[in-house]
């Protein structure tokens, strides 16, 4: 029995060190790029932590993700399947529960569809094409509206 509890309680040290905490925008980090980073090196491990504990994580990033990741990664990591991966899987759980998105600016979509639309111009594989269609189509619906921009 004790050793159950400090299982779990190990376990979730780690997704709180693995995972940074401050979800809102701050000085020191306007665009939750150290958030993003993490997330995509973790998904690159095999890690897919999002959390679902409002106030934590990506889901309340919204367009902020997208911010991050452009002005965080260089175009040649882009050449990487790993990394598109990684990134649209960032976007989409930034997307996922739009309600507890923190500002309201990062509720509008125009970097992630701007980011989007260039990586579906610039794809030369048919399969990110399509993944990128089905999660602007995504996007426009959590948000309330029929337009995928």
């Amino acid at each position: 029995m004790k050793c159950r509890i400090t299982l779990r309680l190990a376990l979730i040290l780690a997704l709180l060190a693995i995972c940074p905490s401050n979800s809102r925008a701050s000085e020191a980090d306007p665009y939750s790029m150290e958030q993003v980073r993490v997330a995509i090196r973790n998904f690159r491990a095999g890690f897919r932590v999002s959390f679902s504990i409002k106030g934590w994580g990506l889901l309340n990033l919204g367009d902020r993700a997208a911010i991050a990741i452009m002005k965080d990664l260089s175009e040649e990591e882009f050449e990487d399947p790993k990394t598109v991966d990684a990134c649209l899987w960032v976007i989409q759980e930034a997307f996922s529960y739009p309600d507890t998105i923190n500002l309201a600016e990062d509720k509008k979509p125009g970097a992630t569809m701007f980011f989007l639309r260039s990586l579906e111009l610039t794809s030369k594989d048919p399969a990110v094409v399509q993944r990128v269609r089905e999660l602007r189509k995504y996007i426009a619906g959590q948000l309330g509206s029929t337009k995928s921009e």
